[in-house]
């Protein structure tokens, strides 16, 4: 059987998805993406509070025997309040969606370090779990928590405070993660999702760090030579994203299970006014007329040919830019593909990148159950 580590990680602690994914870009910059692995590797990086010597001595034993072996790990992002519960009861009540529990696997009901017990489920709904068998001991106030198989790794660390308390920390990686549930987009177009806004957290702004791929030469005379490996500017993106219920959360995991590490693109609007209308757009009309912004030459990237124009009722239009042309009076004309709605004015108008996640390894600081942050870049790419 394997050991359970009862403590309760200081907040925040990290889950990481790592995904595995193969990324080959032509000199043009279009991407040939494959993933190499079905889910991602969950790795989970813990640090405790020992106050109790009780505690101290646990987290001591089974620090110094787990070091890559299987042990039992709750996985705390899934915890869920159960009140108080007597012994004998084979029914735990509490809401179950996107906390990670499933039939067959195992739950860890705690109450704190020194008082818990390990039970398996029977039966997951919406509404709590059944259990294979009744409780063994009472709890006046309780928890539940999936119960991760992990193999922790082979270094931790536990530094003694002269306060008497301890700080120890170590990282596990899961050997029967929750398998993916990537949910179902929300906006879908072209083919790709747009960009969940409303999980978007910085309000400063969006950070666009723009390069192109090329090899300088020295020919010894003090001049500048280059040779250009791709034929547009792709920009890396900070993503700065924040659930604050457990719904929020659920939601963010799905869509990172959806973007599966480096391997899917979606649409990312930059977030501001990027253009201004200068007049307002009839139903039906394909023509955009906006404040002079070197629209003609901003096409001439294949980044910077679709626009989101976000209405004041709050709709989302993604469209495709098919024409830009200068008209005198320092405005210019923009044709779209697909016929708009009636637009006003005040509507904001972006454009509209095709990015995917620059990085496999996505991290989740997880500051109590439902509540988490992802700090993240996203790399422009186009088709």
């Amino acid at each position: 059987m394997s050991a359970i580590w009862p403590f309760r990680p200081l907040a925040p602690h990290l889950e990481a998805l790592e995904w595995l994914t193969d990324v080959q870009t032509a000199r043009s910059g279009l991407e040939l993406r494959s993933a190499l692995r079905t889910g991602p590797r969950v790795v989970l990086e813990m640090e405790y509070n020992l106050r109790a010597p009780a505690e101290r001595a646990r987290f001591e034993a089974l620090s110094y025997t787990s070091q890559d072996q299987v042990c039992g790990l709750p996985w705390w992002p899934g915890q869920r309040d159960l009140g108080p519960l007597a012994a004998g009861v084979s029914r735990l009540d509490c809401d179950t969606a996107g906390a990670g529990f499933r039939p067959g696997g195992r739950a860890l009901v705690i109450r704190h370090a020194e008082s818990w017990e390990e039970a398996e489920i029977a039966a997951v709904d919406p509404d709590g779990l059944t259990l294979a068998a009744p409780l063994a001991g009472s709890y006046p106030r309780a928890q539940a928590a999936p119960l991760l198989s992990c193999r922790m790794d082979l270094a931790f660390t536990r530094r003694d405070l002269p306060t008497g308390r301890s700080l120890g920390s170590a990282v596990f990686t899961a050997l029967d993660p929750e398998p993916p549930d990537p949910g179902r987009a929300g906006t879908v177009w072209e083919h790709a999702e747009l960009f969940p806004q409303r999980l978007w957290c910085d309000q400063e702004g969006m950070e666009r760090r723009g390069s192109r791929a090329a090899e300088e030469l020295d020919n010894r005379t003090g001049g500048v030579r280059r040779v250009v490996h791709s034929e547009s500017t792709a920009s890396v993106i900070p993503l700065r994203l924040r659930a604050d219920t457990p719904e929020q959360s659920l939601e963010l995991r799905r869509f990172l299970h959806r973007l599966s590490g480096r391997l899917t693109a979606f649409w990312l609007p930059t977030g501001r006014a990027d253009l201004a209308l200068a007049a307002p757009v009839a139903q039906g009309a394909t023509v955009l007329t906006v404040a002079a912004a070197s629209c003609v030459q901003l096409l001439a990237s294949p980044a910077r040919r679709a626009l989101c124009l976000r209405a004041p009722d709050g709709a989302v239009l993604p469209r495709r830019v098919s024409s830009a042309r200068a008209l005198d009076g320092g405005l210019e004309e923009l044709t779209v593909t697909e016929a708009l709605p009636a637009i006003p004015v005040s509507a904001r108008v972006s454009w509209l990148a095709l990015a995917r996640l620059d990085a496999d390894r996505v991290e989740l600081s997880w500051e109590r159950a439902g509540c988490c942050r992802v700090e993240t870049r996203a790399r422009e790419v186009w088709l």
